[in-house]
């Protein structure tokens, strides 16, 4: 009977950690979540971190290109990006929601050691978590 419980238990908890932490992995939890992680991506410099908010497929506008990407690629032009600017802080200026859906969009300043940049981020909601869409970089 003990060894029953124990089994059901630890099944419940594998369960648990399987859902919940794999969860993470799979886009942020509400907006908030969303621009700290890119927050904290891009003050830490780390596009692997970032390239958790990207959707499939990214369009990214950055040295006045703009492409279609998909996450792993989207990822390199994102550290290309971090490479040279060296962006130090992101700041929100302004959040608005899409009209007739709960999508996200994000219009930011990044400070760098070389530039200030104007960043604006589409993010779509898929069952309650944000995915970045679009972004686009500019000076």
């Amino acid at each position: 009977m003990i060894i029953k419980k124990r089994r059901l238990v630890f099944l419940y908890l594998s369960c648990f950690s399987f859902f919940c932490l794999g969860s993470f992995r799979d886009g942020a939890q509400g907006i908030d979540d969303a621009l700290q992680t890119f927050k904290n991506a891009l003050q830490n410099r780390n596009a692997e971190q970032a390239s958790l908010l990207f959707d499939q497929t990214i369009s990214i506008t950055y040295n006045s290109n703009q492409s279609t990407y998909t996450q792993e690629h989207a990822q390199i032009i994102l550290n290309d990006f971090y490479t040279k600017a060296k962006p130090k802080s992101f700041k929100v200026n302004f959040t608005g929601t899409v009209p007739h859906s709960d999508d996200k969009y994000v219009i930011g300043t990044v400070l760098s050691e070389n530039a200030t940049y104007t960043v604006y981020i589409y993010l779509k909601n898929k069952s309650g978590r944000y995915y970045i869409q679009e972004m686009k970089i500019s000076k």
